[in-house]
């Protein structure tokens, strides 16, 4: 938005709109599942206490602030995903979903939140930011590595089955 000031803060009540839809984009392109209520079943975890763990990247304008995307994340000493990849025993921020709206995209709002994040780990005391993106999501890959992330394990996986076997 030419002239309009970038700017932040944790999500609040009246964000959450914003943040289901988000989430909804995230949900098909992750699962490919565009199915309404699947999507709810997901935005809902997913939204759950997000105010005190979101960041909101909007735009100041004369007509308000436009929001133009979100980074949620927990902070966590826990092992990444319940199993040890290594020596940890820091606190990390772990970014739960990240989503610019594709208007803003290309723009640094991605970069801005990250940077925002970084900002407040360093205040809480938290040393490493650590998130997962899925192989299918290149655009992602490519970002992150960008912002200075690194791969650090990959995870496999094997359909075996029905996951209802009772089920006719």
């Amino acid at each position: 938005m030419e002239g309009a000031e970038l700017a932040w803060r944790h999500a609040n009540e009246g964000d959450m709109a914003f943040l289901w839809g988000g989430l909804k984009e995230i949900h098909a392109l992750e699962t490919g599942d565009e199915d309404a209520e699947n999507a709810k079943i997901y935005c809902n975890s997913a939204l759950e206490d997000a105010p005190n763990r979101s960041i909101i990247a909007f735009y100041k304008t004369e007509a308000g602030d436009q929001p133009a995307g979100f980074l949620t994340f927990k902070v966590s000493g826990a092992h990444p995903f319940g199993v040890s990849y290594g020596p940890y025993g820091n606190k990390f921020a772990f970014v739960d979903y990240v989503y610019v709206s594709p208007s803003y995209r290309k723009r640094g709002v991605g970069s801005y939140l990250y940077d925002r994040l970084a900002d407040v780990c360093k205040t809480i005391g938290v040393p490493e930011i650590i998130l997962d993106v899925y192989n299918h999501n290149a655009p992602s890959m490519s970002f992150h590595q960008g912002m200075g992330f690194k791969p650090f394990v990959q995870l496999f996986s094997k359909k075996v089955g029905d996951a209802n076997p009772g089920a006719s």
